[in-house]
């Protein structure tokens, strides 16, 4: 996959493995530019919030009509109230990260806007002290493949 072979430097200069596990041919009918952007800023989450020695999996797979991409970590992970709130806009579950200590807040909410805008979902999953799952379920069906980064009325 091209987002781990742009990132794998970057994990090892923090000290943390970035591995690819892909079974069968797992192929979104997705526009790729903005595909490679939501699993780039989940692969960069992960690598940000891995301590060294730790392991990072970008994983994908076919399951139905579907293409799953997975980025699991051995981060500290999430605690469960915070869970939910992942996605927001804006949102962090370290109050005191800032723009200048730990990006601008947007990323997720940004992936999750990709994915649905090609008919996917994506979700995360998470204990804390136990690392994070960050799932994107994309349609691997043909009718998917023209839909827009940012359908009308949801910019």
């Amino acid at each position: 996959m091209e987002v781990a072979a742009a990132h794998r430097a970057k994990a090892e200069a923090a000290g943390s493995v970035l591995a690819v596990r892909v079974d069968g041919d797992p192929t979104p009918a997705a526009d790729p530019v903005r595909i490679r952007q939501a699993v780039t800023n989940l692969v960069s989450n992960a690598i940000r919030h891995t301590p060294a020695g730790g392991r990072i999996v970008l994983g994908g797979r076919t399951d139905g009509a579907w293409t799953v991409i997975d980025v699991a970590d051995t981060g500290p992970g999430i605690p469960p109230e915070d869970v939910p709130q992942v996605f927001d806009r804006f949102w962090r579950a370290d109050k005191s990260r800032n723009r200048q200590t730990g990006g601008s807040g947007p990323g997720l909410a940004i992936v999750r806007r990709l994915v649905q805008a090609h008919g996917g979902t994506a979700e995360a999953r998470s204990l804390a002290g136990e690392g994070a799952v960050f799932t994107l379920r994309l349609p691997t069906g043909r009718d998917h493949v023209d839909a827009p980064a940012f359908p009308e009325g949801r910019r």
